[in-house]
C-alpha cells in the first residue's frame, strides 16, 4: 500500500480550482479604479504551489458567474486539458500569456504625467518657451526590451459570440420612419454547443449509438425555443435508425424512433409525433418491438 501511494504521488495529484467572475483577472467591483486585492491572490498562490510542489497538478479555471456548469466538461478534453490556467469569456477560452511590452514602455516614457507648476503671471509672460524636436538615431525600443506584460491568448472558441446589431432607429425628428423591432438572435446554449460537438464526432466515426447518445443528452436539456436544433435532432434520429436497420439491429432502430417522437413532442408537434409512433407500431414485426413502439 505504501508503494502504491508513492507511485500515485509520483504520477501527480490533480487539483482543479474553479472561480466565478472575479478571481484571476482585472476587474473593478465598484465605481472608479477600485481594485480588489484578492483577485490575483488565488492564482498567484497556485503558481507558487506549482513551483514548490510540481507533483501537484493544479488547474485554475475562471468562468463568469452566470455560466452553467455544463461548459466545464470541455476542460477534460484536448486541447483545454493541456493548460493549467484558463478563463472563459464570451464563448471563448483564454489562457495567460507573456507579451513583450517594449512599445508600451517607450510610450509611457515619452508621455509622462506631469503636474503643472505654479507660476506667476509676470514670470509666465517673460519666460521663453522652446519647442524642441527629438530624433531617434538608434532604436528606442531596445532600452525596454526586458519589459514584459501578462495578457490573454485565445485557445479555442466553444461557441460563437453574441452578435450585437447596430441600431438604425436613432433619428429624432417627427417625420422619421419607425422601423420594425426585430428580435435579438441569442447565441446557442451550452446544450446546443455540446450536442453539435458530439454529433460531429459521431458522424465522422459513423457511430449510430454515439449519435443517439448525443441526441438523448441534448433532449433532456433542450428548450422549446431551439426549434432549428430540435429539427436537426429528428434528422439525426432518422440517420441513426437507417444505420441500425442496415445492421439488422431492430431494438436500436426502435429506440431511434422513440427519440424522434420525444424530439417532436419537445417541439410541440404532437400530431407528427403521433403519426411517427403509429407508423412504428404498424411496421413492428414481433411483439416486443410493438410493445416498445
Amino acid at each position: 500500500q505504501v508503494r502504491a501511494i508513492g507511485e500515485s504521488l509520483s504520477d501527480g495529484v490533480p487539483l482543479i480550482i474553479i472561480t466565478r467572475g472575479c478571481f484571476g483577472r482585472e476587474m473593478d467591483y465598484g465605481p472608479g479604479p477600485v481594485r480588489n486585492d484578492m483577485q490575483k491572490t488565488i492564482w498567484q498562490t497556485a503558481r507558487d504551489m506549482r513551483a514548490e510542489m510540481p507533483q501537484i497538478l493544479i488547474t485554475c479555471i475562471d468562468i463568469p458567474i452566470n455560466l452553467p456548469s455544463d461548459v466545464l466538461q470541455d476542460i477534460t478534453q484536448s486541447p483545454l486539458n493541456e493548460y493549467r490556467e484558463l478563463m472563459y469569456q464570451d464563448g471563448t477560452w483564454y489562457t495567460p500569456t507573456v507579451i513583450n511590452a517594449a512599445p508600451l514602455g517607450r510610450w509611457m516614457q515619452e508621455n509622462t504625467r506631469e503636474k503643472p507648476a505654479l507660476k506667476s503671471k509676470l514670470k509666465a509672460r517673460t519666460e521663453v518657451t522652446f519647442n524642441r524636436k527629438r530624433f531617434d538615431w538608434q532604436d528606442g525600443q531596445r532600452f525596454y526590451a526586458n519589459m514584459w506584460l501578462l495578457g490573454w491568448r485565445a485557445v479555442i472558441e466553444a461557441r460563437p459570440a453574441q452578435e450585437v446589431t447596430r441600431r438604425s432607429d436613432l433619428t429624432f425628428y417627427p417625420g422619421a420612419t419607425k422601423p420594425e423591432a426585430a428580435p435579438i438572435k441569442m447565441p446557442p446554449s451550452v446544450a446546443e454547443a455540446t450536442f453539435k460537438k458530439a454529433l460531429t464526432k459521431a458522424r465522422d466515426a459513423a457511430d449510430p449509438a454515439a449519435m443517439l447518445a448525443a441526441t438523448k443528452a441534448y433532449l433532456e436539456k433542450a428548450s422549446l425555443k431551439e426549434k432549428e436544433t430540435l429539427q436537426e435532432a429528428t434528422k439525426v434520429c432518422d440517420e441513426a435508425g437507417d444505420l441500425f436497420k442496415a445492421k439488422s439491429e431492430t431494438e436500436s432502430a426502435c429506440e431511434a424512433v422513440a427519440l424522434k417522437v420525444k424530439a417532436l413532442v419537445s417541439m410541440a408537434n404532437c400530431d407528427e409525433a403521433l403519426k411517427v409512433a403509429t407508423e412504428a407500431f404498424e411496421s413492428a414485426s414481433d411483439a416486443s418491438t410493438k410493445a416498445k413502439a
